[in-house]
């Protein structure tokens, strides 16, 4: 990891941050799959996966130093005020494990999902994923797979092992490449370590109390008893784009029809009331065979 002195790199904040909080966002994760688990979404992962999305939000308000191999420190901000626009985001569970049941976008020998999500990625069993779904482990085998010491979510834009901003993009990076922020942002800062100057850095550790990550977990977890008394909205992250498209896509037959995939999009975005690419249109199309198969053996 390279850095310069009057900077802390975010792999040193986010060593100390999980050491203090990964048991609190373990214990909190449980409650909420087992508050519901009929209809609740393992949107999160493992608990390390939940860990890591907290601890990516509580810098949205900050400004990142990103340190480059010169040694030149470029500002930029974490997040747009009102604005989904972020930096470090990750793909959802379910697209992660998507992602690496295909050679194009998990690379030869699964390139891509080492070198963005580091030795410890793991793709997550389908059967916790598929919305609706009503096998989920339960007891025991619940927190063996919730406690896991691995990651089912994959970054975007950062290299997890060392929160350097990669030199060259995964394929998947190529919905939020269409943010112009993001677009234009990975141009200048490729290469650079993700880190704050240490006065951000004293700031940013004096707001990491467990108070302030409990609320952020009642916010991420709605399921949760702690989460209902408060009355939380919904979860923080980005949006399962592709699980919502898959749904509408068989909700509208589109398969049935011969259309465009121009036209596709549009009846999509119509009936979502939101954008929709064509690369997202791509996964859930691929995904809605692997579930055929599950739902139906082997009329496919």
């Amino acid at each position: 990891m390279f850095t310069r002195e009057g900077y802390v790199p975010l792999s040193r904040l986010w060593s100390d941050f999980e050491s203090r909080f990964v048991l609190l966002c373990r214990t909190r994760a449980l409650a909420s799959m087992n508050a519901d688990t009929h209809s609740s979404k393992f949107v999160f992962g493992t608990a390390l996966d939940l860990c890591e999305d907290i601890f990516l939000s509580t810098f949205d308000k900050f400004h990142f130093s990103m340190v480059t191999t010169y040694g030149d420190v470029i500002e930029l901000d974490a997040a747009l005020p009102h604005s989904g626009a972020r930096l470090l985001l990750k793909t959802s569970a379910f697209e992660s494990s998507h992602i690496s049941m295909f050679p194009d976008e998990a690379g030869p020998d699964g390139k891509w999902l080492k070198q963005m999500g580091s030795s410890a990625f793991r793709a997550a069993d389908l059967g916790w994923l598929w919305p609706e779904w009503r096998g989920r482990p339960t007891g025991e085998e619940l927190e063996r797979i919730l406690f896991a010491k691995v990651f089912h979510t994959l970054p975007i834009l950062f290299e997890r092992s060392a929160f350097i901003i990669a030199q060259e993009l995964p394929p998947w990076s190529i919905d939020l490449l269409e943010e112009s922020y993001v677009r234009n942002a990975w141009r200048e800062i490729k290469g650079s370590a993700i880190c704050l100057s240490d006065l951000s850095a004293h700031a940013w550790r004096k707001s990491q109390t467990d108070e302030n990550i409990g609320l952020i977990l009642t916010g991420m977890l709605p399921d949760s008893p702690a989460s209902a008394a408060l009355g939380s909205g919904p979860s923080g992250g980005r949006p399962d784009k592709v699980a919502g498209v898959m749904q509408a896509y068989q909700e509208l037959g589109l398969g049935e029809k011969n259309i465009t995939r121009k036209e596709e999009v549009r009846q999509l975005e119509e009936f979502l009331n939101s954008r929709v690419s064509v690369s997202t249109l791509e996964r859930a199309r691929r995904m809605i065979k692997p579930k055929a198969i599950k739902d139906n053996g082997d009329h496919c």
